[in-house]
């Protein structure tokens, strides 16, 4: 059987890589980000690459996965805000920003009162990063850094809805 080298089957890769980068964005600039994404990606994960499954269909899948889950933490990012996710909504007028504004720095003491784990989970969370992400920066288990933000959640809005 001959040995071939994971960078250079990689790097084989890419003109089609840059074509389905196209496909799925639309755009040449986030294209080539994706591209460099999936290639980062491919490279820090290549020890899970086993040499007989198909190295194309690996790869695209890995773009895939980055595709999805960077559009999904654009969306989250750009349509919820911080705000938003915590207090109920409301129309904002000047009368209603006093009451905003307080109910921000409620919630920022109650998320300041949170266990340490808890509180670091929950933000990392609120920035867009994933479960298995949060993972690994914490070296915890997924199902951990999981309960912790449901619990961190369920803690805010039981607390948010008590003032409230």
């Amino acid at each position: 059987m001959k040995y071939i080298c994971f960078e250079q089957t990689l790097t084989d890769t890419i003109p089609l890589l840059k074509s389905y980068a196209w496909k799925l964005t639309k755009n040449g600039l986030k294209a080539e980000d994706l591209l460099q994404e999936t290639l980062c990606k491919a490279l820090h994960k290549k020890h899970l690459y086993k040499n007989h499954n198909n190295f194309k269909g690996w790869v695209m899948t890995i773009m895939r996965n980055v595709f999805i889950n960077d559009y999904n933490r654009h969306q989250y990012r750009h349509t919820i805000s911080f705000e938003d996710t915590l207090l109920p909504a409301t129309q904002h007028t000047a009368a209603d920003n006093a009451c905003n504004v307080a109910g921000l720095k409620y919630i920022s003491h109650i998320i300041s009162q949170l266990p340490k784990a808890m509180k670091c989970s929950l933000l990392l969370y609120a920035r867009g990063y994933q479960y298995d992400e949060i993972a690994g920066m914490l070296k915890e288990p997924i199902g951990t850094v999981k309960s912790r933000i449901f619990l961190a959640r369920k803690r805010i809005a039981r607390l948010r809805d008590e003032v409230l």
